[in-house]
């Protein structure tokens, strides 16, 4: 963190075309719109693949002149989070994207909804992007069924959606077109994900290249992970965490009879109602391959 501010951006914009740095990390800086704005005219003649500017107080504006120059730079990995770009700056980026060489796009904790997430849904199926970072905005259901109607034929493998006030609905949504999508990596974790949504899921995963299933801190109690459990052995997860839901012995049991016939090398079940005793004992004696977190 070195406080680059505004007018340090501006003299890094001047000096930037012509060198031969291709990645720039100015998180925590503070340059705000006047800064990337600046930044923003100097990238289409430089050499940057990489450009990290989280936490810039860079707003709407600052998005919108990224937007403009994007199309004609090499950035390949763009990471913007936490800079109060909303739907209004969501919008402009998902206008630039197809545009671009962009196959990594982080625009977490940005205060962007449900408009701002349909509007980068419709962009996905002409960009590069295989990992797509929203976690902390508040798309909702209605931002995430979008998202999952333009999932199947995008290059997407990693989704982290995570506390984004998803509820069943959302899940349901998502697991209906998971089998026509290429992701690897789902993070749902920090919604408000019940039963039925996990159930949702369950149903989905089978035939899927998910190996990485996050559902922590949801509203999955015993009967959702039984379903879940069933689920299991048809699937390429290797890592599912349950942590902070709502799963007692029963749900750690039923879990317990279908590892031996999974690929699950990682679970993590903190934060449950699952007793030390007994169950959790009788999970790592059972399994010593498999890492458990309790």
């Amino acid at each position: 963190m070195n406080q680059v501010g505004a007018l340090g951006a501006e003299a890094l914009a001047k000096a930037l075309p012509g060198t031969k740095i291709d990645m720039l990390y100015l998180n925590f800086n503070q340059i705000g719109v006047e800064g990337v704005q600046a930044l923003a005219k100097a990238l289409p003649d430089t050499k940057i693949h990489t450009l990290h500017l989280g936490y810039n107080q860079i707003g709407d504006q600052g998005a919108e002149a990224l937007a403009i120059s994007l199309p004609g730079t090499d950035i390949h990995n763009l990471n913007l989070y936490g800079n109060q770009i909303g739907d209004r700056g969501a919008e402009a980026l998902a206008k630039a994207l197809p545009g671009t060489d962009i196959h990594t796009l982080d625009l977490s904790e940005n205060d962007i909804g449900a408009r701002g997430a349909e509007a980068l849904a419709e962009a996905l199926l002409g960009t590069e992007i295989h990992t797509l970072e929203l976690y902390g905005n508040q798309i909702d259901d209605p931002g995430a069924e979008a998202l999952a109607l333009a999932l199947p034929g995008t290059k997407i493998e990693r989704l982290d959606l995570h506390y984004n006030r998803i509820s069943d609905q959302g899940a349901e949504s998502l697991a209906k077109v998971l089998l026509d999508t290429k992701i690897q990596v789902l993070n749902l974790s920090y919604n408000q994900i019940g039963d039925q949504g996990a159930e949702s899921l369950a149903k989905a995963l089978s035939d899927t290249d998910i190996h990485t299933l996050i559902l922590d801190k949801n509203q999955i109690s015993d009967q959702g992970v039984q379903v879940l459990a069933k689920a299991l052995p048809d699937t390429k997860i290797q890592e599912l965490n349950l942590s902070y839901n709502q799963i007692g012995d029963q749900g750690a049991e039923s879990l317990a009879e279908v590892l031996s016939d999974t690929k699950i090398h990682t679970l993590y079940l903190e934060g449950n109602q699952i007793s030390v005793e007994k169950t959790q004992v009788l999970l790592q004696e059972k399994f010593p391959h498999i890492k458990f977190y309790f």
